[in-house]
């Protein structure tokens, strides 16, 4: 990055002068946005919690209306529709463990990051912002 940087050589004091300066941070992408993942990390394990709950209370509703209307057609209905929540629940539960995957694969490739970071903070909100990104969880 160019900076302007004020010279005095002299006694001259209005020539400005251009320096070649690199502007380097050593925190990366996540430890700059790391209350971003942890909000992220919390929704998850909300998610993960509720999730499966909702899928329960569900079922129970649709499969005791379907009973008590005594119609098969209305069973095999709630049982399908109980099936559909099952696979979705699994998808939203195993969030956690694609990303980690993903995550895994861009270190696999040599993409630098302080990705163990953003994953720890995904997938471990306790522990969020206590790892440094050699360490792996």
């Amino acid at each position: 990055m160019l900076f302007l940087k004020a010279a005095l050589p002299d006694g001259i004091n209005s020539i400005p002068q251009w320096e070649e300066t690199t502007a380097t941070s050593t925190a990366g992408f996540c430890s700059e946005t790391i209350q971003v993942f942890n909000v992220i990390g919390h929704v998850v394990m909300i998610l993960k919690v509720l999730v499966p709950l909702i899928i329960i209370v569900l079922g129970i509703i649709d499969l005791s209306k379907a009973v008590i209307s005594n119609d098969d057609k209305a069973i095999s209905k709630s049982a399908g529709s109980l099936v559909k929540r099952f696979i979705a629940g699994v998808v939203i539960f195993f969030i956690p463990t694609i990303v980690t995957v993903i995550f895994d694969m861009l270190e696999l490739v040599n993409v630098k990051g302080d990705f163990n970071t953003c994953l720890t903070c995904i997938t471990d909100v306790g522990n969020c912002g206590k790892t440094t990104s050699n360490n792996k969880s």
